[in-house]
């Protein structure tokens, strides 16, 4: 039986039958055995707190990271304006004459970005935008700069965190958990780059690339307003007792049961004693929540993000972010190559 041939009715059986083969869904498995601690003192950065104190006027959040590979891609024929009952048309064949590694930091209560080009990614390109952004004000003066980071080569461990410290006494390097990029606002302002800037990717040059970014970052800073990010550490916490509730039963590929929320709080808590020190983040006191088996879950509590922000090329579904309005973002006609 051939799918195209059975029309609306054959369609209409396809959809009420209970087996939908074509039909999958995916996931990401939580690695970080931290994970809800490392997670949860992100979350409260984004509410403006740290260690269960609200964070001073002269403090800052920044989430940085890299959008990698932005190739500039000529196409061999002409791109098609759009016209009435048409979309714009644009010619596939784009052989790569170069490529730029997009480095942003995203001021997560302010709303602004500072970003640059280099043409790899790794610690020095990372350590010059650092340079980039300490060195300008507020941050210069700040009393506190926290750099939300993911766990990439380029400021991984705690190399990373100690390179920060030396170098700029008021920089503080938070590490998101292992494998989890929802939590990076970053990807959010990406996402918006990759709409209204790369796609579709019609550079002649890499000089091109850099000025058409840059020109957005005058434009978006402009205009832009602080993500309206509305997911906060109670909301995580409810979220893995569910998953914690649904999971502990076997699975298919956990080889057996999963741990329970008990045993899983018992080892973060021996961990804890074993370094010496508190969780992550994580007052006296509270409990330490579980690691569940599968991200999709802390995804689909994001459910409610505007469209917009969502990231459609790194990251999973991304939540929205801290207070004030949706993000309006520029048009790109507005800038002038």
């Amino acid at each position: 039986m051939r799918c195209h041939g059975l029309g609306v009715h054959g369609r209409r059986w396809l959809a009420a039958d209970a087996l939908k083969p074509w039909q999958h869904r995916s996931w990401i498995s939580i690695r970080d055995p931290d994970f809800a601690a490392k997670a949860a003192r992100v979350l409260d950065l984004y509410a403006g707190i740290w260690h269960g104190q609200p964070l001073g006027g002269n403090d800052f959040v920044i989430c940085a990271d890299e959008k990698t590979s932005i190739q500039v891609r000529c196409r061999c024929h002409p791109t098609l304006p759009p016209g009435k009952a048409r979309r714009r048309g644009s010619n596939t064949t784009t052989p790569a004459a170069g490529r730029w590694q997009y480095l942003a930091a995203w001021d997560v209560h302010r709303g602004q970005v500072n970003g640059r080009c280099e043409p790899t990614t790794g610690i020095e390109p990372f350590t010059r935008l650092v340079k980039q952004v300490m060195t300008a004000e507020p941050y210069a003066s700040a009393d506190r700069v926290f750099w939300i980071t993911d766990n990439g080569s380029s400021h991984r461990g705690a190399g990373a965190v100690a390179r920060m410290q030396t170098a700029w006494p008021n920089a503080h390097l938070v590490h998101l958990p292992v494998h989890a990029s929802w939590p990076d606002q970053a990807e959010i302002y990406f996402s918006v780059v990759q709409r209204k800037v790369v796609s579709p990717n019609d550079f002649t040059d890499l000089g091109q690339i850099r000025h058409r970014l840059a020109a957005f970052e005058t434009r978006y800073n402009a205009v832009a307003e602080p993500f309206n990010w509305r997911f906060t550490r109670t909301d995580l916490n409810q979220l893995l007792e569910r998953i914690d509730g649904r999971e502990s039963h076997p699975t298919p590929h956990s080889g057996g049961h999963i741990r329970s929320r008990a045993s899983t709080v018992a080892e973060q808590q021996r961990r804890a004693a074993q370094r010496g020190d508190q969780p992550f983040g994580v007052e006296v006191g509270e409990e330490q929540q579980p690691v569940g088996a599968v991200a999709h879950e802390v995804a689909g509590a994001a459910a409610d993000a505007e469209p917009d922000d969502r990231s459609n090329s790194r990251s999973c579904v991304t939540p929205t972010s801290i207070s004030g309005p949706p993000i309006t973002a520029p048009s790109l006609a507005a800038i002038s190559s």
